[in-house]
């Protein structure tokens, strides 16, 4: 069974820098959706982490 309402939150944040003469980017990611299950609610998070090299 699916559930029509949706509720979801997504937040990132990064910075740039250079470190030993490469350019490089870090990032990081948080998400919450609302997710019902069997007649009740609760959040769901997950997060992350980037790390890229930039030109």
């Amino acid at each position: 069974m699916g559930d029509p309402t949706v509720l979801s939150t997504y937040t990132a944040a990064g910075v740039t820098g250079a470190l030993a003469g490469v350019r490089l980017r870090l990032a990081a990611t948080l998400t919450y959706d609302r997710v019902t299950l069997d007649q009740r609610n609760y959040w769901d998070r997950a997060f992350g982490f980037e790390l890229a090299l930039r030109r």
